[in-house]
């Protein structure tokens, strides 16, 4: 079977371009093969190519220039399924599944709170359209459904693919590096610095927990607009020196290793890829009861929720866990397992799979009866 898939770029940053990755590091090579359109330049392109990927670059944002290159490739490759990732590309990919009358599968990656404007309308022109919507999560499925006007008969939920950020270096070492102690209670988070991220309510707990523990730390690793706002205001609660900004990295793997808890304060997450690394790396996760958290852990087994946008919600639950290391070994023990059995990138591969055999097999069989 031979997948087309159109996405603006395969870049270094965002979830979308890592979990398409993994999904090609685990395909089997005699059964399967992948052709990616991307319009942008994409500095992952050599790394998909090592595993026999086509990677065609457009260059170009023009929407019919899109249509006319998956069309050419659709013809050149005989590609059996389409593929989209976000609004242009499932504009481009549905207009070239219909010229060449293939089964189009789109792939939401995110909540459809997030979609507005012209893209929004769109969508709720289109989606109802193609053969299968893929959602990462329930959550994101019913903002789909709900918001997009979507039927239920085509709408399916496949878990983002997430592996562990490896890192083979000592805690203490690590910390040494970043300045922190090696008896300091560290936090970490990482996320851009957008509203929804709600990162105020984790500083302004941050800062109660800091008058009780002297020895807590926060890195807050990511960027973003409201980055000024939030160096700002952590100076107003007087915790600056205690909070570390790191910017965009990619050393996510080093970071983990010196945290002893992970908080995600995000009141909209459509999965929470970051919360799943977390997870791999035995970290305890605090995550707002809001959007998709909820179903990625099972509260207080494999990690505990708090009341989304309640600074003091939020600083009970890391007082709790900070005045007990044996229920963060446990709980971050139990997250290891749980991530690796629900989110592994062969979980998704696999399902992956399953999904673009019937939507092919029910479309020819669909043409056939038709004729």
């Amino acid at each position: 079977m031979i997948l087309l898939h159109i996405i603006e770029s395969l870049s270094g940053y965002g979830g979308t371009p890592r979990k398409l990755l993994y999904l090609v590091k685990h395909t089997n090579a005699s059964m399967y093969r992948h052709i990616f359109l991307c319009y942008m330049p994409s500095s992952l392109k050599k790394e998909f190519e090592k595993h026999g990927v086509v990677v065609e670059c457009l260059n170009s944002t023009s929407l019919l220039s899109i249509i006319k290159r998956a069309i050419r490739l659709a013809r050149i490759y005989e590609v059996d399924v389409i593929c989209t990732h976000f609004t242009r590309p499932l504009i481009a990919g549905f207009f070239a599944a219909k010229f060449r009358n293939l089964p189009i599968i789109h792939n939401e990656h995110s909540s459809a709170n997030y979609r507005n404007g012209v893209g929004r309308y769109i969508s709720r022109l289109i989606l109802p359209r193609v053969e299968k919507v893929t959602c990462n999560s329930h959550y994101t499925m019913e903002s789909v459904r709900r918001e997009l006007a979507v039927p239920n008969n085509i709408l399916e939920v496949l878990y983002n693919p997430v592996e562990n950020r490896v890192c083979d270096k000592e805690k203490n070492e690590l910390r040494s590096q970043l300045g922190l102690g090696k008896d300091d209670f560290v936090i970490g988070h990482v996320g851009g610095m957008i509203p929804q991220r709600d990162q105020k309510t984790l500083l302004l707990a941050f800062s109660e927990l800091k008058r009780i523990l002297p020895a807590a730390q926060l890195i807050m690793i990511g960027d973003g607009i409201l980055r000024p706002q939030l160096e700002e205001l952590s100076s107003k609660l007087a915790v600056r020196e205690s909070v570390t900004f790191t910017g965009y990295t990619d050393k996510i793997g080093e970071y983990l290793t010196t945290m002893d808890i992970y908080v995600n304060p995000t009141l909209d997450e459509g999965f929470g890829i970051a919360v799943v690394e977390a997870m791999l790396a035995s970290l305890p996760v605090v995550l707002a009861d809001k959007g998709a958290h909820p179903e990625l852990i099972e509260n207080d087994v494999s990690g505990v929720l708090y009341r989304g946008g309640d600074s003091d919600s939020l600083l009970q639950k890391l007082k709790s866990l900070a005045q007990a290391q044996d229920l963060r070994i446990q709980t971050g023990a139990l997250a290891k397992e749980r991530a690796l059995a629900k989110f592994h990138p062969k979980v998704y591969a696999n399902s992956y799979y399953r999904i673009a055999s019937e939507v092919v097999d029910l479309f020819r069989s669909s043409n056939l009866k038709g004729l």
